[in-house]
């Protein structure tokens, strides 16, 4: 038996409000979707990138979802133009791209190429938003991203999260 107790009601918001004692508190039903992606992300590791995510892997998997004629641009539009009005001002990127991090590898001019309008194929505008979407991940999992300031960020986790689904839909095929 286990010497470990455990408090019953333990309340991981409550706990987070209080630790940061800041005025931007985490709103429980907003946060949902950054739990969400955890999870999405999970799936989008294991089973797109043999639990190893990297640039190399996505790209890997991106080409084979193309070379099956499974990836439409349309399908992936509403996605560009939401990251496009983030991170585009007068049709250049912006100070918010540039806090993506992006690290030496990481394809940051083809994700800028795209997001400009100058790439359009399909391969590369999935390519370029799963890309967006590991900054996203790797600026939540490694501390980039202030958590007492995510309430800020749900649409971001909300649209990331649609495009984990369209893709592991796309690769169930």
């Amino acid at each position: 038996m286990s010497t470990m107790e455990f408090k019953e009601g333990f309340n991981e918001i409550d706990w987070l409000n209080n630790y940061f004692d800041s005025e931007d508190k985490i709103d429980r039903e907003n946060i949902r979707s950054v739990l969400y992606f955890a999870l999405m992300w999970n799936m989008f590791e294991a089973l797109a990138c043999q639990r190893s995510a990297n640039v190399r892997a996505i790209e890997e998997k991106v080409n084979d979802i193309y070379c099956r004629n499974l990836l439409r641009s349309e399908d992936f539009i509403p996605y560009l133009e939401y990251f496009q009005n983030r991170y585009l001002t007068a049709g250049q990127v912006n100070e918010t791209f540039d806090k993506l991090r992006f690290r030496d590898h990481d394809k940051k001019e083809l994700v800028k190429n795209v997001m400009q309008g100058e790439l359009d194929d399909p391969n590369n505008i999935v390519l370029a938003l799963l890309l967006v979407v590991f900054r996203l991940r790797n600026n939540l999992f490694h501390g980039e991203k202030n958590i007492y300031r995510l309430n800020f960020q749900i649409d971001n986790f909300k649209v990331a999260n649609q495009i984990l689904a369209k893709f592991l839909t796309l690769l169930k095929q």
